[in-house]
């Protein structure tokens, strides 16, 4: 947690310039380094994945909610955070039942398993938004 209050408000600043390569970069390797971690035993290597993942996770926060509302019209752009906020919170709700389930029944390695897969799902729908205009932040969805 430490990590994305580092992180949070220098990405801030840049998050209209870094735009979909900032989330790309943050969802690719987050989820590499999901899975990563459920390969480890050692303490000391998760807790420096944890933090690595902190770092690259705060480009998905960040630049998350820019990105759906620069990629829409501006009439739409409360809508379109409000989504990204409902579906981010509903994830972090239903996303521990669900694990805790899948846990029980084949292990934890598993769960890491379907977190990067889940991430790796989010990049392809990242990649099909198209920049336009980058100096002046409109991002178009194809």
């Amino acid at each position: 947690m430490l990590s994305v209050m580092i992180t949070n408000p220098v990405l801030s600043i840049f998050a209209k310039d870094i735009g979909a390569t900032g989330v790309w970069i943050g969802i690719a390797s987050t989820s590499v380094l999901v899975v990563l971690m459920s390969l480890f035993t050692s303490l000391n290597l998760m807790a420096a994945i944890i933090i690595i993942i902190g770092f690259t996770s705060g480009a998905i926060w960040i630049i998350g909610p820019v990105l759906s509302a620069e990629s829409v019209p501006p009439q739409k752009r409360g809508a379109a955070i409000e989504a990204y906020r409902t579906f981010s919170d509903l994830g972090s709700f239903i996303g521990p039942i669900i694990m805790a389930a899948v846990m029980t029944n084949y292990g934890i390695k598993f769960c890491f398993y379907i977190a990067g897969g889940l991430m790796f799902i989010t990049l392809s729908l990242v990649l099909m938004i198209k920049e336009t205009g980058k100096s002046e932040g409109e991002l178009v969805a194809h």
